[in-house]
């Protein structure tokens, strides 16, 4: 019957049972890995008779990406209570959300050696190519949801659909987990913190008034007066330049024996487009 079962909804005693045996397949395959683990391993985990499994499940490969569908969304739970609970500009909680997401990696690597040894043989099994795409599918979904409420509290949106940024993302967290597979000794949290070196060589901005971060769209030294003019009406954030006015600021800031590191300024009003 193999996942039908699942989609038609089980009795609440088979769904109990159906977990059972996920759970038991992820305690024998994180021990064993999916080569050396069998059907039979499985069902004496779970104390059932091995047809039982055959039963809800099929084959091992269906058990397999039930195993990682959980466990996926598992993670999912975490990440998306982080990312909501967080306080703070929408990247600090965007990166409370990629913590959670890191930490449960981390504790869970069994999670992607299994993907590394089913996304093998869904070259040569359609049907299991096509649920390993639904499992991918829906992760990605739920981090476009994630986005979208990024895109709606940052003064610039993404300038790329969030569906698309969001498997950027998904490919970069598989790709993160890889390493700490063939790294352990690795760090990847090292990785989390390109955005404190992106900000401070001036490729990204505080606007401190928006408490948000922006992409640089400019070309200048990491010591610029970066000028930002925000609409009020419809919150667009532009970025000018100017040398008068950054001249006139350094030289007042050293009057004052002041040296100046990153300076910004904020000027609100109405943009073009507002005013028309």
């Amino acid at each position: 019957m193999s996942q039908a079962l699942a989609v038609q909804g089980p009795s609440p005693a088979a769904q109990e049972r159906i977990n059972h045996i996920i759970e038991a397949a992820a305690t024998v395959l994180a021990a064993q890995g999916y080569a050396n683990t069998s059907i039979k391993d499985i069902a004496r985990e779970a104390g059932i008779a091995q047809g039982l499994v055959h039963y809800y499940f099929g084959s091992k490969e269906v058990l397999v990406l039930a195993v990682l569908g959980e466990t996926c969304a598992k993670m999912l739970d975490e990440t998306r209570r982080s990312f909501s609970e967080s306080e703070g500009h929408p990247l600090a909680r965007a990166w409370a959300g990629l913590q959670a997401a890191e930490k449960r990696a981390a504790e869970r690597p069994e999670l992607f050696r299994l993907m590394l040894e089913i996304v093998p043989l869904s070259h040569t099994n359609a049907a299991l190519r096509a649920q390993l795409q639904d499992l991918y599918k829906n992760l990605c979904a739920e981090v476009t949801e994630m986005i979208d409420e990024i895109n709606q509290l940052i003064p610039t949106p993404l300038p790329i659909p969030a569906q698309d940024f969001a498997g950027v993302v998904v490919a970069a967290m598989d790709g993160l987990a890889i390493r700490g597979l063939v790294e352990p000794d690795g760090d990847p949290s090292a990785l989390y913190r390109a955005l404190g070196f992106l900000r401070d060589n001036g490729l990204v901005h505080r606007i401190e008034s928006r408490n948000a971060f922006i992409a640089c769209v400019h070309t200048h030294a990491a010591g610029d007066l970066v000028v930002f003019l925000i609409c009020e009406r419809c919150g667009t954030v532009g970025e000018a330049s100017s040398p008068d006015v950054a001249a006139t600021l350094t030289s007042a800031a050293r009057a004052a024996g002041f040296t100046p590191k990153s300076p910004v300024l904020e000027i609100s009003g109405v943009c073009t487009h507002c005013r028309a």
